[in-house]
């Protein structure tokens, strides 16, 4: 089973309810069927159209009756979100009931964390809302600070900043409904951009724009339908004694869908196999210990009771083999279990990314252990 990620451009998806309502409807079965070929889905859209007609509406609206409240444009974001992400879960819920599968599909508004710092605040350059000639840019620009600019003699329109992203605030709980099975609508638009600002975060004007490409470290490969499947990071590559190169993410991600594993970092440079320091769900390892009748004073013994240990190994040899498309060197020979979680600071990022180069010297010795002759 894939984690698949199903994108929809905003234009795409029309620029009328009715025209939405109708695209998506079409997108369904496409969609369906990735369901029902067991992956777990996420889709995520774009909303350019749709926020500048939801931003347009209620420019229009608070300029007439003085009753409508201006909208500033991160709420218009946020309401286009619920807005496409109601569509999609009519037209995903319909069609799973057409072809007789039990579906929960649930839409997340998603903020997406941006730093306050990024270069593009000093300098906006997004355009986005209708053009207006030079006196109307001048008096809007007084009386609310915007940035106005002129756009190829159409006239002048306003820019804000496009901000690359940070993190997805909501990520744990979107992969959480995945891991129940349900499909995923998320981050729409690129998601809500939001700054920290002490204990909280604050929508902020701006748009986290599909240009804002930057080099990740992915390595990827395309396959013969044109699909691009991301295998890993370049400075994650591992290079065995005989010259294999195995990519650590793909096995350790699977790993971690035992419930016994809560973590996993695999090591092997310069050596002659894979090796994996695992961190044990201790609630998982406790249950099963208290069904098999093994006792132990403390969680660190229990890890290493023989037992545990052969209920471990045959935890990995049932998810990394040939059957779920491993090769012979990509398999565990040997593993170091530990009872403490790797925590954010430590062992991990603040994006909880793992930091292999604190990981290879904090556990150096049990590192060591793994690959002695």
């Amino acid at each position: 089973m894939s984690k698949v990620v199903v994108a929809l451009g905003g234009n795409a998806l029309g620029n009328t309810p009715e025209g939405q309502i109708e695209a998506v409807r079409k997108a369904a079965p496409s969609i369906m069927g990735l369901v029902k070929a067991g992956h777990q889905v996420v889709i995520g859209h774009g909303n350019g159209p749709q926020v500048g007609m939801i931003n347009n509406a209620f420019d229009f609206a608070s300029q007439g009756d003085g009753k409508t409240p201006y909208m500033p444009l991160v709420e218009c974001g946020a309401m286009s979100q619920g807005y496409i992400g109601y569509h999609l879960q009519q037209a995903l819920q319909a069609e799973a009931e057409r072809v007789g599968l039990k579906l929960d599909v649930v839409s997340v508004v998603t903020q997406v964390e941006v730093s306050a710092q990024d270069p593009s605040f000093q300098d906006p350059s997004k355009p986005v809302g209708n053009f207006c000639s030079k006196e109307e840019a001048d008096a809007i620009a007084a009386e609310k600070g915007w940035t106005f600019v002129e756009d190829a003699g159409r006239g002048y329109r306003r820019v804000v900043p496009s901000p690359l992203p940070v993190k997805i605030v909501e990520m744990d709980a979107i992969k959480k409904m995945m891991e129940m099975g349900m499909v995923v609508i998320a981050v729409g638009g690129g998601g809500i951009p939001v700054i920290c600002k002490g204990d909280r975060y604050v929508g902020i004007d701006a748009v986290i724009d599909k240009d804002g490409w930057f080099d990740s470290g992915d390595l990827g490969l395309k396959t013969l339908d044109g699909e691009l499947i991301l295998r890993g990071r370049k400075k994650d590559t591992i290079v065995l004694r005989g010259g294999e190169n195995p990519e650590p993410v793909p096995i350790e991600m699977k790993l971690q869908e035992s419930p016994f594993i809560a973590q996993a970092v695999v090591l092997g440079q310069d050596q002659r196999f894979l090796g994996a320091l695992i961190v044990a769900d201790e609630t998982e390892v406790k249950s099963y210990a208290a069904e098999q009748g093994i006792l132990a004073d403390s969680f660190e013994d229990l890890l290493a009771k023989p037992e545990i240990k052969k209920l471990f190994e045959r935890q990995i040899a049932s998810l990394i083999n040939h059957e779920n498309g491993f090769k012979l060197f990509e398999r565990i020979n040997r593993f170091v279990l530990l009872a403490k979680p790797f925590e954010a600071g430590v062992e991990l990022s603040a994006k909880q990314d793992v930091m292999r180069y604190k990981i290879t010297s904090l556990y150096s010795n049990q590192i060591d252990s793994l690959f002695a002759d």
